[in-house]
């Protein structure tokens, strides 16, 4: 096989051609859309969040352990590239795993309160990411945060076959709309 034709980009890239398409042709990703919700939650919406407990509702451990881990690696880049900071504390931990937790069941629950918005964007994201007192520095991080939890929950509501998909997508429109409304009040707090 030459090199040219290694690297020529296909021109017809249409599932039934054939043609594997280039691996530099992207797809665009989609990502959460902020959501403006009334409260209560639809009852569409409340059926797919009863879905995606059921579904994940045992495994919060492993999101609350995986969120913490990224949280880490995330402040220990930001170490590494300053040259300043610490390494996390015990303590720190605890507060970020329970912050997580927190957060995770507020998920789950479709908690949407404006009680709830304020803890969000408040206490448990500067916990989460390490901020401090200031939330507007916690925005674009809360961001990548509400990215993070949707592929980890999508992953684990999708991680068994089924004949028939309906019941995984009511779950994962749950967890849409939640996490649409949780961005929403991250955007929001960029605002004030």
């Amino acid at each position: 096989m030459s090199t040219e034709s290694a690297t020529r980009t296909p021109t017809n890239t249409s599932p039934r051609s054939g043609v594997i398409p280039s691996a530099k042709a992207l797809r665009p990703f989609l990502y959460t859309t902020p959501v403006r919700f009334p409260c209560p939650l639809p009852a569409e919406v409340h059926d797919g969040l009863a879905e995606l407990e059921q579904r994940v509702g045992e495994d919060v451990q492993g999101i609350v352990r995986s969120l913490v881990n990224y949280t880490v690696s995330v402040h220990n880049a930001r170490t590494r590239a300053t040259g300043s900071g610490s390494a996390t504390t015990v303590s720190v931990l605890n507060r970020r795993r329970r912050a997580a937790r927190a957060w995770v069941l507020a998920i789950l629950t479709g908690r949407v309160d404006g009680t709830t918005l304020h803890t969000l964007t408040h206490t448990w994201l500067p916990q989460l990411i390490g901020t401090g007192p200031d939330t507007s520095l916690a925005v674009a991080p809360g961001e990548r945060l509400v990215e993070f939890l949707r592929g980890n929950i999508s992953a684990r509501v999708m991680d068994e076959p089924a004949d028939n998909l309906v019941l995984h997508a009511k779950a994962l429109h749950g967890l849409e709309v939640v996490l649409g409304i949780h961005l929403q009040a991250v955007r929001d707090q960029a605002a004030d």
